[in-house]
Parts: structure tokens; sequence; C-alpha cells
């Protein structure tokens, strides 16, 4: 069983992530975590096939998180997402070069496509070449489930 874990501070936004990818990938265990704390210890005894992380958390950013992911067995996809976008955060990530960063708000649709990309082709070069995703409908996260 494959297992995906979301992390964000907003509680609201984990939620509506989750509702929002459980229809599109059957068989797969999502989990949230809002704290950072909490997330970086479920990344250092567990393995994930896939890490959505928001950047900037109170406790800590989700780059710490990618590294620990990577440093304890998460190979699979990893997403950072963030409000903040900056050539700070383009210039922490140079050094993670199959991280998929994602602007704050986009419409799910887009994470789905790119999740589904990503299970029928793990190495696709529609991933990896992309390393910015955004969206230019913008929307805020609502009730995405459907």
């Amino acid at each position: 069983m494959k297992k995906m874990l979301i992390v964000d501070d907003e509680e609201d936004l984990t939620w509506s992530l989750s509702r929002g990818l459980v229809k599109t990938l059957p068989g797969w265990t999502i989990i949230t975590e809002n704290s950072f704390h909490k997330a970086r210890l479920l990344l250092k005894e567990n393995a994930f096939d896939c890490l959505i992380t928001d950047f900037r958390m109170q406790e800590g950013d989700g780059i710490e998180l990618i590294r620990t992911a990577k440093k304890h067995q998460t190979t699979g996809l990893l997403i950072l997402m963030t409000a903040y976008g900056s050539a700070d955060v383009t210039q922490r990530l140079s050094q993670f070069p199959d991280v998929v960063y994602f602007e704050k708000p986009f419409e799910i649709e887009i994470l789905r496509e790119l999740i589904a990309t990503w299970i029928a082709d793990p190495d696709s070069t529609a991933i990896r070449s992309r390393k910015t995703r955004s969206n230019r409908r913008k929307k805020r996260f609502g009730p995405i489930y459907s």
C-alpha cells in the first residue's frame, strides 16, 4: 500500500488536500500532520511514497522536512508548496532538483495531474523538468472534494 504525508500548519489546508486526493488515489493511505516536529518524527520512522509539505511553518520549514525524508527512505514524489514564493525559496531548492515546487493557492486538479503522471511513470521528465508549477487561474482552497 502506498503512503502519502501532507504537512502544513494550517489544518484546513491539510484536510482539504487529503479530501481532494483520497478519491483519486484508491489504495493509498494519506496521513496529514499540522506539526513540524511530529511530521519530522513520522518521516524518521516511516517511508512515504509521496511527501507534500508547506515551506513556511511556525516550528520549522518544509526544506528541512524534505532533507529528513530523503535521509530516511522517502525517495518518491517530493512536493514543496508555499504562499511566499521568492528567490530565496528557489535558491534553497536548488540542492534538491527532484522537488516539485507549487505556489499557493493552486487548484487541486494540478496536484492530481502531477501525482497521476508520477504514478504512471515515476521517472517522467514531465515531472522532473517542471520544478516550479503555478496556476494562472489561482483559486483559494475550499471544499475541493467532489
